[in-house]
């Protein structure tokens, strides 16, 4: 072997490489088709996880295209998955409420983008409420939603002191006396 024997092509395999690419590529196919969550017939009608899971991935899709019916109808079938397993399993209340305000957290995102603020609003205090504990996002997400709904008080003070009170006096079913504390907030109704 000599010096310039370096600068020479090497030999390689590509027989095998191929072989190899086309068993990793099949394998890969395999694994894909087990969990393709996207193919609704593979699930059964009384699994609801399988069924949020396919929910939550046709909300992705519906958002990345700009189809907010759509995505507002995925919401919705989520929401009555959620209610379902929380009867099937036992759920608590709080358990419940705090899958339920996954739902209500991408409700308020899709009227944040269609510029309903004050509704978006309204979707987010609700999840807020849910909780028991909000995380971090939820302590973000909620001045941010604030100051986009443009309302006639000054301090978001008033917001909070507003949850703590519905928290402690009514239960959280419906953002119907939500939405009616925000109107009064814009000055829409006394």
């Amino acid at each position: 072997m000599g010096w310039l024997d370096f600068f020479r092509k090497k030999e390689t395999q590509v027989d095998t490489l191929d072989e190899d690419l086309d068993a990793k590529l099949a394998e890969h196919n395999r694994k894909k088709a087990l969990f393709d969550v996207t193919d609704i017939t593979t699930i059964d009608s009384d699994d609801c996880t399988g069924l949020y899971a396919n929910a939550n991935y046709e909300i992705k899709m519906a958002l990345q295209n700009k189809d907010y019916d759509r995505a507002w109808t995925y919401l919705h079938k989520m929401q009555g998955y959620i209610l379902d397993m929380a009867k099937l399993l036992d759920y608590t209340e709080s358990h419940k409420f705090a899958f339920l305000a996954q739902v209500d957290e991408g409700m308020a995102n899709v009227l944040r983008l269609e510029k309903k603020h004050d509704m978006a609003l309204a979707h987010i205090i609700k999840a807020y409420i849910q909780q028991d504990q909000p995380t971090k996002t939820f302590l973000k997400k909620l001045p941010a939603y604030w100051k986009r709904a443009k309302l006639n008080i000054e301090d978001i003070d008033k917001v909070y002191s507003y949850i703590e009170q519905i928290k402690k006096t009514t239960g959280f079913e419906t953002t119907e006396p939500i939405r009616v504390e925000i109107y009064k907030w814009q000055g829409v109704i006394k």
